[in-house]
């Protein structure tokens, strides 16, 4: 089975593999055909029957087309399976090699036909790092492996789609590049549909400035930055943080059903608050406790009880691309919410806990100044006191709390928006990338340049 992204097929088509495969039977799988343009598949599939290759649509989240799946295989293997059945060998499994570029699903794919969570997913390359034969529940045997990239990728707009799809880690990518080209790519095939997602013009109108014409997307790119949010100090546009905010536009997502059982789940002490007469519930978490520079910021956070935002979990878990979304649409549809930072030089005249304990409770008392006072707060292991409401800490409480989880996103998300402008006030330090954590390079830049404004001297004794 050679599985291909529906939405991007060609790009994600790996040519190595029919080379390899060679002339063993084969099913091309276009996968997540849920996210793809339903008036494209048919004729994708009619392509592939043409040039001899049996080909199927797949919704592997949704387990739709897996009785064709299923059919197209058995139909491709009666020539052996008789031959084998005259042999006298009957019931044996008919096996199977799921192929493809990574993240094109099909870890997702053997789950669903397997019936189980057998094979390990993820929304990242890199997630099967071995492979295994996984047994499903009729005949088919199949094996699960890392998807394959092949070494020279054809041209650069299969590599900016590849990119996109989530097929290359991000973490080696231009993720501002990524994302523009992809806006060229999409503006070309769905511009009504990009105009309708961003509520902007997407008229193009091509400008000259000293003889040279300009990119006329690049307007519309930070039209559509600006839409969603994406604004630094003095007006100027959060580029990286768009572009991850419109890559992860593009990327598949856990069905409804589950993103609301998971919620629910993770609801249960908020129930239990509301049983007890509770009707402002505030859910408390930091960020930057353990940083050697910048503030250590917290935040309180009262959810909507008629209104789910699906999607939350404990901030370190998410990609930073999902905080990002998660960000917004937790300040569009919360109750209430307060945000406070503590600097450094406070860090260090109380004590890392006491800053953060200190934040905390100056969020309780600007929720309470807006009229918005929280009459219980949930919090993430602190024992918070000092603000005249009842408490429950919760051990690692932003993974089994919704009011919890949205704490740390909006806690997290403020931080590295706030390191992320100090990496242009003070420039080599790396503040963008590492934070402020005690990376290596970090250790280097202090040595090397000395300490900042924003370094907590208490963390760092020896250098200093």
């Amino acid at each position: 089975m050679r599985c291909e992204d529906t939405f991007f097929e060609h790009s994600s088509r790996n040519p190595e593999l029919d080379r390899i495969i060679g002339d063993k039977p084969r099913i091309v799988i276009l996968n997540k055909a849920d996210l793809a343009d339903p008036a494209k598949t048919p004729a994708w599939i009619s392509s592939f029957e043409a040039s001899g290759l049996r080909a199927c649509a797949l919704e592997s989240t949704h387990k739709k087309g897996f009785d064709r799946l299923n059919s197209i295989t058995m139909e491709l293997m009666k020539d052996k399976l008789e031959k084998a059945a005259e042999k006298g060998r009957t019931g044996r499994p008919v096996r199977v090699m799921v192929v493809g570029a990574p993240n094109t699903g099909k870890s997702t794919l053997i789950n669903a036909l397997a019936g189980r969570k057998a094979a390990v997913t993820g929304d990242k390359p890199g997630v099967t790092k071995d492979f295994k034969w996984i047994m499903t529940g009729g005949r088919l045997e199949l094996m699960d492996m890392a998807g394959v990239l092949w070494p020279r990728i054809a041209n650069a707009k299969s590599g900016i789609c590849l990119t996109a799809l989530g097929s290359v880690k991000e973490e080696i990518t231009d993720v501002v590049k990524v994302a523009y080209e992809t806006l060229k790519i999409m503006y070309d095939i769905y511009p009504d549909l990009l105009k309708e997602r961003y509520g902007v013009d997407m008229e193009i109108q091509a400008e000259e400035d000293e003889g040279y014409f300009l990119d006329p997307f690049y307007d519309i790119f930070l039209a559509m930055a600006k839409k969603r949010g994406c604004i630094l100090s003095g007006g100027r546009i959060d580029e990286e943080r768009f572009a991850r905010l419109f890559i992860n536009d593009l990327m598949p997502k856990l069905t409804t059903e589950q993103l609301i059982a998971k919620y629910d789940a993770m609801y249960e002490y908020e129930k239990d608050c509301f049983a007890k007469g509770y009707k402002m519930i505030g859910g408390i978490d930091e960020a930057g406790r353990g940083p050697l520079a910048g503030p250590v910021v917290a935040a309180c956070c009262i959810l909507d009880p008629d209104v789910k935002i699906l999607g939350l979990d404990d901030s370190k878990k998410l990609s930073e691309k999902k905080r990002e979304e998660l960000f917004i649409e937790i300040k569009e549809k919360a109750l209430a919410y307060a945000v406070c930072a503590v600097g450094p030089e406070e860090i260090d005249a109380i004590n890392i806990l006491e800053a953060t304990k200190k934040a905390m409770r100056t969020c309780v008392a600007e929720l309470a100044s807006k009229g918005k006072s929280p009459d219980i707060l949930l919090i993430d292991a602190v024992n918070l006191s000092g603000t005249g409401l009842d408490v429950i800490p919760i051990i690692k409480g932003d993974a089994k709390s919704d009011s919890i989880a949205a704490a740390s996103i909006l806690a997290k998300v403020t931080r590295d928006h706030m390191m992320t402008e100090y990496d242009e006030q003070y420039p080599g330090y790396g503040f963008a990338k590492h934070k402020g954590y005690g990376t290596k390079d970090h250790y280097a830049a202090i040595r090397e340049k000395g300490m900042t404004p924003i370094h907590r001297r208490s963390f760092l004794k020896v250098i200093h």
